[in-house]
């Protein structure tokens, strides 16, 4: 399952979206941490646990917290899939077999 928090669309922003894309990365990267603190503040948060592995399941993100949390995996991310794709600050759950993601 995953959630939408924060989405801009690259060509939106600015005319040569490549020059400014640092910047909407930047952006997006800033607002990830008001997301974590709500995540770990929150109903969940004292079932949160901090993992030292790779909880992302081979997908590539800007920015990422992760936790497991009752057999799942639960993350907050930043991710832009590709120069077409919007920017997005996303929340995901998963199953906790990070390599069936």
């Amino acid at each position: 399952m995953e959630f939408t928090l924060w989405f801009r669309e690259v060509a939106d922003e600015w005319p040569d979206p490549d020059t400014y894309l640092d910047e909407l990365y930047d952006a997006a990267v800033a607002e990830l941490p008001a997301v974590v603190s709500r995540l770990e503040s929150g109903a969940l948060g004292a079932r949160l646990e901090m993992s030292d592995e790779d909880l992302t399941g081979g997908a590539d993100f800007i920015d990422h917290t992760a936790w497991r949390v009752s057999g799942k995996v639960l993350l907050a991310a930043v991710k832009h899939d590709d120069t077409e794709a919007p920017v997005q600050l996303v929340v995901v759950l998963r199953e906790g077999d990070v390599r069936a993601c």
